[in-house]
């Protein structure tokens, strides 16, 4: 929310800065305060007035951004927003806002919306920029991302591969991370807890530790092997988020464990 602020305030500065029509220059101030001051439908309309005065190109493409801005940061009107961001991908002769918009766009089509295969469409666009973007490589990684949550696994696990083979691509622990979790959904279990349990030499956060010896877990499970996977739950009774879950998948596998005896 800091960074948007700052937006808001810059946002202001290079309108005041220009030299246009006064009525203009007057609905663009006075919107722009009434960000500042969580007037957002206010601040619309008079972005809206601005937009009706047909401003420069520069400032239309500004203008359609920061109402992009406003109704998916400010009122969570995340569809309404895409239609701004859309308006400035029609106009080319500007890289910088074509680029700002795309990211956009990935950005609350996967986030927000779930529309997956628009967020791929999005990030393509992005990937393909020649020279390469500043970001290529987090494009990337979001694009594969998104892959993997439209089940297209081949397509994701060809991208995370580019990230691990370098130790120290900022990329590299998470990536090697959905590759364990793409074994595990095509429920190759045995290769999952291979993954899984190298994934844990190189995370260093205890909360996806955690999280990733409940999968090796479930892995073991899967394979009956009920002795390893109780192990495993009951290693991570005290750390896992939701106890209750564990004391359950223990309670299952003792009871499984007696069957066998009987």
């Amino acid at each position: 929310m800091k960074n948007n602020k700052i937006f808001v305030s810059l946002f202001l500065i290079f309108f005041a800065s220009c030299d246009f029509v006064p009525s203009l220059h007057k609905d663009v101030l006075k919107a722009g305060q009434l960000v500042k001051n969580k007037e957002y439908n206010k601040a619309i309309g008079y972005y809206q007035s601005a937009l009706s005065r047909k401003p420069s190109q520069e400032i239309w493409l500004k203008i359609n951004y920061q109402l992009g801005q406003i109704h998916s940061i400010y009122l969570n009107d995340y569809k309404k927003s895409l239609t701004y961001y859309k308006n400035i991908l029609n106009i080319l002769s500007i890289p910088f806002w074509h680029v700002k918009s795309l990211e956009r766009l990935a950005a609350i089509t996967s986030e927000n919306l779930h529309d997956y295969q628009s967020s791929v469409d999005y990030l393509v666009k992005l990937t393909a920029f020649e020279p390469k973007l500043e970001k290529h490589q987090s494009y990337q990684f979001k694009l594969a991302k998104a892959y993997f949550s439209l089940r297209n696994y081949k397509q994701a696990q060809d991208i995370f591969n580019t990230f691990i083979v370098d130790t120290a691509n900022e990329h590299y622990v998470d990536s090697y991370y959905y590759i364990a979790l793409i074994s595990y959904y095509k429920k190759n279990w045995a290769d999952a807890i291979k993954k899984l349990e190298f994934y844990l030499k190189i995370e260093k956060s205890k909360n996806k530790i955690v999280y990733a010896k409940y999968l090796i877990a479930n892995s073991y499970e899967m394979k009956e092997d009920l002795q390893s996977a109780y192990n495993i739950y009951y290693s991570i009774l005290n750390t896992y988020p939701n106890p209750e879950v564990i004391k359950q998948r223990l309670n299952s596998l003792y009871e499984r464990r007696l069957a066998r005896k009987r």
